[in-house]
């Protein structure tokens, strides 16, 4: 058939990054109540002031802190103000001293951590760091992502209870224990993780705790909490932007459009990247616009999810590259590349990388095995994409089994064996349509007729038609993406080629988005 996109449905999960860049990012400024202090970090409240209303004043008291962390990196905004501006000797000189410090350091976008060809030696790097300061929760957090990149779940767990056990109410360490239960398939264990945070009026723990809820399939027990601190005025809109959005998926879930479009639009004034893609996600989904009034940094999936809609494909593929660099353990970008940059832009190279690094972190997941092997024979790389499908984990629903029944038809017409290719093909268009999925019935349809094209075999009018029939349906299905490349692919020699391009040119698919 074709790679699997994914993204049928979004449930905004933590970000998970390393301690340096959640903190440059603004994440960790403290907003917890007096009864929920942070276990072990300093306070960084006059460091969220300073991000709030930045001034000269705000600027001297959060630089302060730059000297009882070990890494400076949060402080660049605060140098670079103070470098600006017309600071007083004694502050100048100040910050002098930690801009020496920063300049040894790469800035936050500029981050390596997630090259496959450095997580080794981050591993290492990291443990070493934990034995001159082995009560360091965020390190341990660290080095839990990067064995997690390693694909060693085992190990990242017993790192990630160990950072628990150290600061078991900080936010750095709890969001990123509730994205590494979740990632590993164990909600439960995200839920009990977040058991001694009840109680908390941090708006980022109790978003964390909506989504592992939501992940669990249980319904949300903090909406009540939720609503108080989202109407509370206590909280910039940046810092309950992903609380709002919580709520406002909670709310589309449950049929209630115009409540949750409340939330959505509180969300948008000064959204996080994550509540972004969200707000994204939710527009598309319900066939309405609402726009963040502040871009904010590292908007990554938005734009990919955004140009993927406008069938923007390079667009699509820069984003989600970047999407992949961001959250290089997540399934959800690695099926998306893998998918726009082979259906979409018929780059299988690049849907094979981005599907090789997704499978490090997530060796067991069906849906990234298709799609490797889908970029593996559409590259005429069939012995590989062959093994790939007969170690492919077993499809976890009927439409995962859909999918996986077109790919291995794909691979069988790449072998030569047309009847099986061919079976394979068939099953998948019905059970796409059995399932009420026809946009993927037509897809898949559209490949198969590509392989009959391709095998130049009686049936190809045949498949042909059908193809054009479902797709004609539905004309915003990538079908007739498909479906046009190979009217274009056409020689214009040949009274059956001539035939295949007039019956795909009926339908004008060229025309469409």
């Amino acid at each position: 058939m074709t790679a699997s996109q994914g993204m049928e449905e979004r449930n905004l999960l933590p970000r998970w990054r390393p301690f340096r860049v959640s903190a440059s990012l603004g994440e960790l400024a403290s907003t917890s109540v007096p009864s929920q202090p942070s276990q072990h970090l300093p306070d960084m409240e006059a460091l969220h002031a300073f991000n709030m209303a930045p001034t000269l004043h705000r600027a001297a008291d959060a630089l302060g802190l730059a000297f009882s962390l070990d890494d400076p990196a949060p402080f660049r905004p605060v140098i670079e103000f103070i470098e600006s501006a017309k600071a007083s000797p004694l502050l100048a000189a100040t910050a002098a001293q930690v801009r020496r410090r920063l300049d040894q350091l790469p800035v936050a976008g500029d981050e390596t951590w997630f090259r496959a060809d450095s997580r080794k030696a981050t591993v290492g790097d990291i443990r070493e760091e934990l034995r001159r300061m082995p009560r360091n929760p965020t390190k341990w957090v660290d080095l839990a992502l990067a064995q997690t990149l390693l694909g060693q779940p085992d190990k990242a767990r017993r790192s990630i209870v160990t950072a628990l056990a150290l600061a078991p109410v900080n936010r750095f360490v709890l969001r990123s224990a509730v994205r590494f239960f979740i990632h590993i398939e164990d909600p439960e264990a995200a839920q009990n993780t977040l058991k001694n945070a009840k109680g908390s009026a941090d708006p980022w723990i109790l978003a964390a705790e909506i989504a592992s809820d939501e992940a669990a399939g249980t319904a949300p027990s903090s909406i009540k909490e939720a609503l108080l601190v989202l109407s509370s005025g206590k909280f910039s809109p940046w810092a309950i932007s992903e609380l709002a959005c919580t709520v406002a998926h909670t709310e589309f879930n449950g049929g209630r459009d115009k409540r949750a479009r409340k939330f959505l639009n509180q969300a948008s004034s000064q959204p996080t990247e994550n509540a972004a893609a969200q707000i994204a996600f939710e527009s598309q989904r319900g066939g309405f616009i609402v726009r963040p009034v502040k871009e904010p940094e590292r908007r990554f999936e938005a734009e990919a999810l955004e140009a993927r809609w406008q069938k923007d494909w390079s667009a699509a593929m820069d984003s989600g590259l970047k999407w992949q660099n961001d959250q290089p353990f997540a399934v959800e970008p690695a099926t998306f590349l893998s998918y726009v940059a082979a259906v979409g832009a018929e780059r299988y190279d690049i849907a094979e990388q981005a599907a090789r690094t997704g499978r490090l972190a997530n060796p067991h997941d069906a849906t990234i095995a298709n799609n490797l092997a889908f970029a593996l024979a559409n590259q005429d790389k069939h012995d590989e994409a062959q093994a790939i499908l007969a170690n492919c984990p077993f499809p976890q629903d009927a439409q995962e089994t859909a999918v996986y029944s077109a790919t291995r038809g794909l691979v069988a017409f790449r072998g030569g064996l047309v009847e099986e290719g061919r079976n394979g093909y068939s099953q998948a268009v019905r059970s796409c349509l059995d399932l009420g999925l026809p946009d993927k019935a037509a897809l898949a349809a559209s490949y198969w007729a590509r392989e009959e094209v391709r095998a130049k075999t009686p049936n190809a009018t045949e498949i042909i038609n059908t193809a054009a029939r479902l797709a004609d349906l539905f004309p915003n299905s990538d079908a007739g993406v498909v479906l046009a490349r190979l009217s274009e692919s056409f020689s214009t020699n040949g009274d059956q080629a001539s035939h295949h391009r007039s019956t795909l040119l009926s339908t004008d698919f060229r025309q469409r988005p």
